[in-house]
This record gives structure tokens, sequence and C-alpha cells, in this order.
């Protein structure tokens, strides 16, 4: 009985292995975040908040600092993928 395809037109897909794809992954995040903050840095330079006040919208503060936040927990992130690679 044959199927229509021979063995030569079946291709084998090879996934990068879950922790690849996760450091890609979070890699990209990272690099949208800084790239967030140094639009925020480029508008007003770096980060001082007492200096800022009253000078640069709540709403746009309260993000800035949101983009530092989640900057840091990104990085942790990948060094503890970075430390489960090694590990492998």
């Amino acid at each position: 009985m044959r199927f229509g395809f021979s063995a030569a037109s079946v291709q084998v897909v090879v996934k990068e292995p879950l922790i690849l794809q996760r450091a890609s992954g979070r890699i990209a995040v990272a690099d949208k975040i800084q790239n967030k903050i140094k639009g925020f840095e480029d508008k007003y330079g770096k980060l001082d908040r007492e200096k800022l006040y009253g000078k640069i919208d709540d709403m746009e503060l309260i993000e800035w600092e949101g983009e530092i936040e989640s900057l840091q927990k990104v990085q942790v992130k990948l060094k503890s993928l970075k430390v489960t690679s090694n590990k492998a």
C-alpha cells in the first residue's frame, strides 16, 4: 500500500532545546525593555525621582520605574537559565 510520499520527501524537524527557546525569548524581552528605558533616558536623562518630580508626568515616571524593575527580573531569569544550561 502506498501513501503518496517517499522517505526522501519527509522532513524531520529538530526543535531547539527548550532552554534555548526560553533564553532567546527572554533576551528579546530584555532588549525591548532596555530600548524603552533608553527612550526615557534620552528624553529626561538618568532616573532621579527628586529632580524629575513635577517636570514629568507621574504615570510616565511610574512606567519608567516599572520597566527598570521588569528588566531586573528578566536578567535574574536569564542568569538562572545560564546556570541551568551550564549544569546540563
